[in-house]
């Protein structure tokens, strides 16, 4: 997003977490009604066009939605999506980026109040390992001959032992795969709950696993290096060939073994 969006993104959320806060606990039901009404927008190029043109007044857009909205989704949803529609947007695209933002805020409201941020960042990222694991499983989602109905009761199958706001964000992130692959949406979903918690993301992919005073401490270092809370998540992966690599945002520091001899086989045939 460019700073016009960014700035009517920022806005909208701080009005929308208001709302989220005397909303309680209906969070889930609010972010199921912007879904759809995402969803809807998105079907319909002529429909976000006339969303977002600015030729056409304010007014002229809020009786647009709440002639289309007015008895599909909930008066708070409602009146937030023509709250969003005094602003100008950079790119059309970004009123709909802007509403999948307010219905993710949403369910992540519900899982901070019940202090479960933490088990939906780490069940994301199980997620996200097992769809990389399991490439019948991510085929079968990202698959254009299974219908939604059939992914939905696979996922709810496959996936029954997440929380119900993890499962809810997959179920999207399934919905979503013709814009985004699902671990990209997955990827997404988790940078939110760390922008909510007010921590940094680290994976760390090693050749064995690691015991639980091995990940507080590697845990503490990074936090300590960063100066700031980190998230670790740990993936156990036998090419890894010894050591350890750990991602930090875009930032890599390998210590595998395979990456040692990668280097060593390059300087040697210099």
């Amino acid at each position: 997003m460019r700073s016009g969006s960014n700035t009517a993104l920022g806005h909208t959320r701080i009005k929308w977490e208001a709302v989220l806060e005397k909303k309680a606990p209906s969070e889930v039901a609010l972010a199921q009604d912007l879904f759809l009404l995402s969803d809807t927008v998105r079907a319909s190029l002529s429909l976000l066009s006339a969303f977002t043109q600015v030729s056409r007044s304010v007014e002229d857009r809020v009786n647009l939605a709440r002639t289309i909205f007015g008895e599909k989704v909930n008066e708070s949803v409602l009146n937030i999506f023509l709250h969003s529609l005094e602003y100008k947007w950079s790119e059309p695209e970004d009123l709909i980026t802007a509403i999948e933002t307010l219905a993710t805020d949403a369910l992540l409201h519900a899982a901070q109040r019940e202090n479960l941020l933490d088990r939906v960042e780490a069940e994301l990222y199980q997620s996200v390992c097992l769809l990389e694991q399991n490439r019948d499983l991510s085929f079968a989602l990202n698959d254009n001959k299974y219908d939604l109905s059939a992914k939905t009761n696979l996922v709810q199958t496959v996936f029954s032992m997440l929380n119900p706001y993890a499962q809810e964000l997959l179920l999207r992130a399934v919905t979503l795969y013709k814009y985004a692959s699902i671990s990209n949406t997955l990827g997404t979903f988790m940078n939110a709950v760390a922008e909510r918690d007010k921590h940094l993301i680290a994976t760390a992919t090693s050749s064995i696993a690691l015991t639980s005073a091995q990940e507080q401490r590697l845990t503490a270092i990074l936090a300590k290096y960063y100066g700031q809370k980190v998230m670790l998540h740990v993936n156990v992966d036998s090419s890894v060939l010894g050591g350890m690599r750990i991602c930090v945002g875009d930032e890599v520091i390998d210590g595998s073994l395979i990456t040692r001899l990668k280097v060593a086989k390059k300087v040697f045939n210099k």
